[in-house]
Parts: structure tokens; sequence; C-alpha cells
């Protein structure tokens, strides 16, 4: 199992279907964590967006609203040059791991070997 982890540049953008107790968008977070200050977002297919989620996406000032009123499309910036690392984990013990990279999340890394058994 593999998890890639990058530093977002843009804010998230609400949409009419992004509602409380709703997990259809899989652009939109369902899930957080926050660890030395940081905020940590992802989908969780199994998770609906809380008023706890929406309450920390607002105290981190991570929502944008605004962009519908210049048009239909959220301006989403992509950053190949940004910073990021993947984590390999073993399924059945996830203390056993692996992480590589630190240029970009893009670049292809040779999977690490794991002894998972």
């Amino acid at each position: 199992m593999v998890i890639g982890i990058m530093g977002r540049v843009d804010k998230i953008f609400i949409k009419p279907e992004n509602k409380i107790g709703t997990n259809n968008d899989k652009t939109f977070p369902t899930n957080y964590f926050i660890r030395n200050g940081k905020l940590f977002l992802w989908y969780d297919p199994n998770k609906s967006i809380s008023t706890e989620l929406m309450s920390i996406l607002i105290q981190y000032n991570h929502i944008d609203s605004l962009w519908r009123k210049e048009g239909n499309i959220p301006p989403y910036t992509i950053d190949d040059g940004k910073k990021g690392v993947l984590y390999y984990f073993c399924k059945k013990n996830l203390k056993n791991y692996k992480k590589t990279g630190s240029n970009t999340i893009n670049r292809h890394y040779s999977t690490p070997k794991l002894n998972c058994r």
C-alpha cells in the first residue's frame, strides 16, 4: 500500500454538492488529521463531510467559495516542482513502512523492498 503526501497550493473549492453528511465528491476531503500544527486532509469513501471538518477548514482558512463569481471552473494550481513524500506500508502492519522521495511527488521512485511477513 502506498500513500503520497504533498503540500496543497490552492484552497478547497466548495461546490453546491459539498454538504454536511455527503461524500459524493472525491475532490472534497472527508477526513483530517492535525500533527505539529499541520493539517492533513484526504477523501475517505467511508466517511461523510462533517460539521467538525468544516469548522477545521474554516479555522485553517482552507475554503474558497468566491471562485464561482469568476467562472464555472475553479482555478487549480499544479506545481510540478512541489516536494512530496511517498510512504510504502505493509497492509497488515502499518508500523512497518519505508518512505521515498524528497524532490517531487510526480517523479517515479523505485518501490522499496519491505519484509511484510
